[in-house]
C-alpha cells in the first residue's frame, strides 16, 4: 500500500443503494485509549482526543458531543454525585455532564485557561483536580467553584485512597512532597518523610497512591527504585521488591486494589500484582497501557482492552487493519500488538510475542504468506510463525534489524525488499535459497527517484510472464532470475502496480502530470485505460481515483465519481472499466488500505474503521452464484429460502457482523425468526464449499 487517500468524505455524498460494504465490527483494539473510568457495565474512555461512553459493557461505544467540543483531548475522568467530570487539555479545561454524557457544560469558575489537568479523583461526593501547571483544587458544590487547596506547585499525584482520605504529591517539576487530607482537600498534613532514593537521598515526586488497611503504597518516579510503602501514615517509607520503576508516565493510574486486597500496578503499561500489601511484586506480562480501572465484577478496563481475572483480553474499539491475508480460507490481519483472524462472522485474537526484541514489534509494514507460514515484515526485521494456525505466537525467523517492506517466494528463491529511512536513498533487495544465508541483489541500472526522492521502499513482489516484479514507491523493477539481478523500469512517484496473471495494471501518478491508469501485457509497452471511470472526462478529474488491486484474478480500482466512492472492475478484453452500477460502494469513513478475497467474499481494510465485507446481495453480480430468493421479505415469524440448490446451513448476521442465529437446515427450506428484533439482517447460506449471501428485513 503506497499511500492513504486524503479525500475521504465528499460534501453532499449520496448513499449508494445498489452496492454496499458492511462492517465486520473489527478488528477491535484499544491501544490509543488514554484515560478510563468504569463501574458495572458503564464506562467512559478517551480515544482520539474525544470521549466515548458505553452503557452495555463495551458492546457499543458512543462519542460524546452536545457541548463537549470535538477533539477536546480529555486527560482525566471521574464521577461524583451522578455527575461526570472531565479534565481536558484543550478548550475550557473542565466539563461536567448531569445526564451521563448526553449534554455538557463547562465548569471553569475558579480555574485558569493555563491549567493542564492530569488528575481527577473523588470519593463519590467530593471532587479534586490537579495538573502540570496547578496544585490540587476541590470543587465547592455550593459556590459551584473550584477552590485552591492551599498548596502550590505541580500536581504529580492525586488520589482518594478510601472514602475519607485523599493523598497528593505536589512540588516543583522535578520533585514533590506528599500531603494527606481527610476533609476533601480543604486542609492538608505533610507527611514526616518522603519516598526517596535512599542511596542518593533524593526525595521523589510520586505519581500514585493506594491504601490497604493502614498501609499506604506509592509509586515514586525514580528509575530503578521500587514501589514503597508506609505503615505510619508517611512518617517512614520502605521499598518493596520485584517492580523497579522505569519511565513512568505522569498521567494515568498506576495502582488499584481488588476487593481481596490484591494490589495491581501498571508499571510502564505492564501489569504487576502484590498479594502482601506492596512488599513484593510479580508480573504476568499482561499489557495495560497508560490507565486502568475496575469494572464489571472487577475485570480490568485498560487502554489495551477489557481484561478479566484470568488475564483474558477482550476488545472494544475498532482499529485500522492495513494488511489483509487469506490463510486456508480464514481472513487474517494485524492490529497493534495482536494478530487477528475473522471466520464465521466473528473475530478472534492472538497476542504477538516478539521474543527477540523486548516483546514488541515496530510497525508492521506487510503480512506475507510464504511456505504456508505467516510472516510479519516490520521496522525491526522479518518475523514468522511456524504455523498459520498459531498466528505469530512463536517467533522463529529474524532478518537482521532491517526495515522490511515485503517478503515473497519466487520459484525456489526467497526475496526480501527493504524500506529506506531517507529520501533519495535506495532500498535494498536480498535473496536466499534457504532463508538463512542472504545476498544483496544487484541492479543493472540506477534506481530513479521521483519528486522528493520517494523511490525508497519495496511495497510488494509478484510474478508475471515468467518474471519477478518489485513494486517500489517510485515505480517498479523486473528480475528474470527470481530476484538475483534487477532492472529498474521507472514508473510513477505514487502509483502502484499489480498483475492478474494476464495483464499488469498500474496507477501512473507523477504529481506534476495527470493521474492515469495504464495496462500492459509485457511490462514494457503501456496503454492508458480510463474509459468507464465515474465522471471521467479527459484528464479533468485525474485525482478522482486511488490505487489498483488484484483480487481473485480481477483488477479493481478505487474511484470517486457520481457522488459515491466505489470499486470499479477492469474489463480487460474491452479495455474499459465496468460501469459502477455493477460494482460496489465503499464506506466513506476512511482511506482504503487493502483489498482481499476469502471464500469468494471481498474484504476491504479501512483506515481507523476496521474491515468491511462486501454484501454480495448488494454488491458485485457474481455470474457463478445463483440468485437466492428469500420470502416473505420483509418477514415477521418465518423466513423461507429458494436457491435452486441444496442448502446445508444458514447463519443470520446483524449489519455490524454479529451472529444472531446459526442453524443446520438439511432437508428444510425455512427458519424461525420470530425471536429476532426488528431490523435489517444478512443471511449466509452454505451449500457444500460455497457460500451465498442475501439480505432480509425483520418486521
Amino acid at each position: 500500500m503506497k499511500k492513504h487517500l486524503l479525500i475521504l468524505i465528499i460534501a453532499g455524498m449520496a448513499t449508494s443503494t445498489s452496492a454496499q460494504f458492511l462492517s465486520t465490527n473489527g478488528p477491535k483494539m484499544e491501544s490509543i485509549v488514554g484515560f478510563v473510568w468504569g463501574s458495572g457495565d458503564t464506562a467512559f474512555v478517551t480515544k482520539d482526543k474525544n470521549l466515548y461512553r458505553t452503557f452495555n459493557g463495551g458492546t457499543k461505544w458512543t462519542v460524546m458531543a452536545n457541548g463537549l467540543p470535538d477533539e477536546v483531548d480529555p486527560r482525566c475522568i471521574t464521577v461524583a454525585n451522578n455527575l461526570v467530570y472531565v479534565g481536558t487539555n484543550d478548550k475550557a479545561r473542565i466539563y461536567v455532564s448531569k445526564d451521563w454524557g448526553d449534554s455538557w457544560e463547562s465548569e471553569t469558575d475558579g480555574s485558569s485557561v493555563l491549567w493542564k489537568p492530569t488528575h481527577l479523583t473523588s470519593n463519590g461526593i467530593v471532587v479534586l483536580i490537579g495538573g502540570t501547571l496547578f496544585p490540587p483544587h476541590y470543587f465547592d458544590a455550593t459556590q459551584k467553584k473550584w477552590i485552591s487547596s492551599g498548596l502550590s506547585g505541580t500536581t504529580h499525584g492525586l488520589r482518594y485512597v478510601d472514602d475519607k482520605t485523599v493523598i497528593c504529591n505536589v512540588g516543583s517539576p522535578s520533585k514533590g512532597l506528599t500531603h494527606i487530607s481527610t476533609d476533601g482537600g480543604k486542609t492538608w498534613t505533610q507527611t514526616g518523610d518522603e519516598p526517596s532514593a535512599s542511596n542518593l537521598d533524593i526525595k521523589a515526586k510520586t505519581y500514585d497512591y493506594a491504601k490497604v488497611g493502614n498501609r499506604i503504597i506509592c509509586t515514586p518516579s525514580m528509575n530503578g527504585y521500587q514501589p514503597q510503602y508506609s505503615d505510619d501514615n508517611g512518617a517512614t517509607w520502605t521499598e518493596g521488591t520485584g517492580a523497579a520503576m522505569s519511565n513512568l508516565p505522569y498521567y494515568g493510574r498506576k495502582l488499584n486494589v481488588r476487593a481481596d486486597g490484591t494490589i495491581l500496578l501498571s508499571k510502564t503499561g505492564v501489569l504487576y500484582e502484590s498479594k502482601d500489601s506492596g512488599a513484593t511484586w510479580t508480573t504476568n506480562n499482561t499489557w495495560l497501557g497508560a490507565d486502568f480501572t475496575f469494572w464489571k465484577s472487577e475485570d480490568i478496563l485498560a487502554s489495551l482492552g477489557d481484561i478479566d481475572e484470568n488475564g483474558s483480553t477482550k476488545f472494544g474499539f475498532i482499529t485500522s487493519a492495513n494488511n489483509l491475508l487469506d490463510i486456508n480460507g480464514t481472513l487474517y490481519t494485524e492490529a497493534q500488538y495482536y494478530g487477528c483472524n475473522y471466520k464465521s462472522g466473528s473475530w478472534s485474537y492472538d497476542s504477538i510475542i516478539n521474543n527477540k526484541n523486548s516483546g514488541r514489534f515496530g510497525t508492521v509494514n506487510k503480512i506475507a504468506l510464504v511456505d504456508d507460514s505467516v510472516y510479519f515484515c516490520t521496522t525491526s526485521g522479518l518475523f514468522g510463525s511456524k504455523s498459520g494456525s498459531e498466528f505469530v505466537s512463536n517467533i522463529w525467523v529474524e532478518f537482521g534489524r532491517a526495515n522490511v517492506g515485503s517478503f515473497f517466494k519466487s520459484g525456489n528463491m526467497y526475496v526480501i525488499g527493504t524500506i529506506s529511512s531517507r529520501g533519495n536513498v535506495e532500498p535494498k533487495i536480498y535473496y536466499s535459497s534457504d532463508k538463512n544465508a542472504w545476498t544483496e541483489a544487484t541492479f543493472s541500472n540506477k534506481i530513479g527517484f521521483g519528486a522528493g526522492g520517494v523511490a525508497n521502499r519495496v511495497d510488494n513482489f509478484f510474478n508475471h510472464g515468467g518474471k519477478l516484479y518489485a513494486d517500489l514507491q517510485g515505480g517498479y523493477a523486473v528480475s528474470s532470475d527470481n530476484g538475483k539481478n534487477w532492472t529498474w523500469k521507472g514508473g510513477s512517484t505514487l502509483g502502484n502496480v499489480v498483475s492478474n496473471g494476464s495483464v499488469i495494471v498500474r496507477v501512473n501518478d507523477d504529481i506534476f502530470t495527470s493521474k492515469k491508469i495504464e495496462m500492459s501485457a509485457d511490462g514494457d509497452t503501456w496503454e492508458t485505460v480510463m474509459t468507464g471511470l465515474p465522471g471521467y472526462a479527459s484528464q479533468s478529474n485525474f485525482r478522482d481515483f486511488g490505487d489498483v488491486y488484484s483480487v481473485g484474478g480481477i483488477i479493481y480500482a478505487e474511484s470517486f465519481g457520481d457522488s459515491k466512492r466505489v470499486l470499479v472492475q477492469l474489463d480487460v478484453a474491452n479495455k474499459k472499466w465496468v460501469a459502477t452500477d455493477d460494482n460496489s460502494a465503499l464506506p466513506a469513513v476512511g482511506a482504503l488500505t487493502d483489498l482481499v478475497m476469502v471464500n469468494k467474499i471481498i474484504y476491504a481494510a479501512i483506515a481507523n474503521d476496521g474491515v468491511y465485507a462486501l454484501d454480495d446481495d448488494l454488491g458485485f453480480a457474481r455470474i457463478s452464484n445463483p440468485q437466492i430468493k428469500l420470502y416473505p421479505n420483509p418477514a415477521t415469524s418465518q423466513l423461507r429460502f429458494d436457491a435452486g440448490l441444496h442448502i446445508n446451513s444458514i447463519q443470520v448476521y446483524t449489519l455490524t457482523g454479529e451472529v444472531v442465529k446459526s442453524q443446520n437446515v438439511e432437508g428444510v427450506a425455512a427458519i424461525e425468526i420470530s425471536e429476532l428484533p426488528a431490523g435489517h439482517y444478512i443471511v449466509v447460506l452454505e451449500s457444500g464449499q460455497q457460500q451465498y449471501r442475501s439480505r432480509f428485513v425483520k418486521q
